[in-house]
């Protein structure tokens, strides 16, 4: 698994890492504001506005958290020193991607089984990609 990862160009999952998670904030808020309609995300399980506003959140301060980390480890973000600990926490991240795809497929939501079941499962093979490789790019278009 990990030799097939690696034949991804680290720079391609870098970019896929950080514009697939904004991409997804976007979308999130726009179900937060009302365009985008809510029972097509969550498993078709929002019973209350709370529940909504509660998992939004989640998924909004995740992917946010995703384009920190994916920034900081290709260096194009300086927060501190780079640790091992920003190599466990995105393994952490693409456990979850995983774990999260697998849910998706038993959704009660068809899109989000044909759509969000997929993209999650690039957002955990990309952020493994990235893992694999300690990356030295210069610029993000590196």
């Amino acid at each position: 698994m990990k030799n097939l990862l690696l034949k991804i160009r680290y720079s391609i999952a870098n970019k896929t890492m950080v514009v697939l998670p904004i991409a997804i904030t976007i979308f999130h808020v726009l179900i937060l504001v009302g365009i985008v309609p809510a029972d097509i995300v969550w498993g078709g399980h929002i019973e209350t506005q709370a529940d909504l506003y509660r998992l939004e959140a989640v998924s909004i301060s995740l992917n946010l958290m995703t384009v920190v980390a994916v920034l900081k480890h290709s260096k194009l973000m300086k927060l501190g020193k780079q640790s091992k600990g920003l190599d466990m926490f995105m393994t952490g991240l693409g456990v979850m991607f995983v774990f999260n795809g697998f849910a998706n497929i038993f959704s009660e939501t068809l899109f989000e089984r044909l759509f969000f079941t997929p993209l999650i499962l690039v957002y955990a093979a990309m952020t493994f990609r990235l893992v694999f490789e300690p990356a030295e790019p210069k610029t993000f278009l590196g």
